[in-house]
């Protein structure tokens, strides 16, 4: 597990996915994360089901979903949750349901990574993105997004088969983090955000992005 992350959930008729693909899929342990959910409007079936599979993985539930909450305020409950509570971590890692992570040693990059540029990072790097598995194209390891370079295949706006240039350094700069999966700075996020609840889902995180760039802080991935 990772000592310097929370991580957080939004979820809706959802649930069965988040076990059978996040959790099994995985090859890392996601015990004693803090994490936590948002509800938006689960039908009671499928919230009974949600309650079962929280209370199995330690995830806490944050109240006050509806079906029309924006990632963006989901982003906010879980901060004001750290807040109240005094947990001190700085980074908060985003999750959507239908992704995994392959790399058995993620937790212990990922803690390298951020204890290495610790300073760097909570001061000019608003978002981190990663290699993740996302359905249904799991056969490509997307890493972000933005306009692409020569040499780099178009799909989308994805940043997928970096050049070996890419693969051989720590981290690299980005437009935008990969947002199926990715840590938001919680102190900058606090400072410079101004939370948009026109996105629902789809573009948010482009929203979030575009946010830090006009302030001159930083999106980046890490290459784990």
């Amino acid at each position: 597990m990772s000592n310097n992350i929370c991580m957080l959930y939004s979820s809706r008729n959802d649930y069965n996915v988040l076990e059978e693909i996040l959790y099994k899929k995985s090859s890392i342990n996601f015990d004693n994360v803090i994490a936590f959910n948002v509800d938006c409007d689960s039908s009671t079936e499928n919230m009974n089901v949600g309650k079962e599979i929280m209370k199995k993985h330690n995830v806490i539930n944050l109240e006050g979903g509806c079906s029309s909450i924006p990632m963006v305020k989901c982003v906010e409950m879980a901060f004001d949750y750290m807040d109240k509570n005094n947990i001190d971590s700085n980074w908060l890692m985003v999750n959507q349901h239908d992704i995994y992570f392959p790399q058995e040693n993620f937790w212990s990059k990922l803690d390298t990574v951020l204890d290495n540029n610790k300073e760097l990072f909570n001061e000019k790097v608003g978002t981190i993105g990663f290699s993740v598995r996302n359905l249904p194209n799991e056969r490509d390891l997307c890493y972000g997004r933005g306009n692409l370079l020569d040499g780099m295949i178009e799909r989308e706006g994805f940043l997928i088969n970096l050049p070996e240039s890419y693969t051989n350094v720590e981290y690299f700069v980005t437009e935008c983090s990969w947002y199926v999966s990715w840590l938001i700075n919680r102190r900058l996020f606090r400072k410079f955000i101004i939370p948009d609840y026109n996105f629902i889902l789809n573009f948010w995180g482009d929203d979030i992005a575009g946010q830090f760039m006009i302030h001159n802080i930083f999106n980046i991935t890490i290459f784990i």
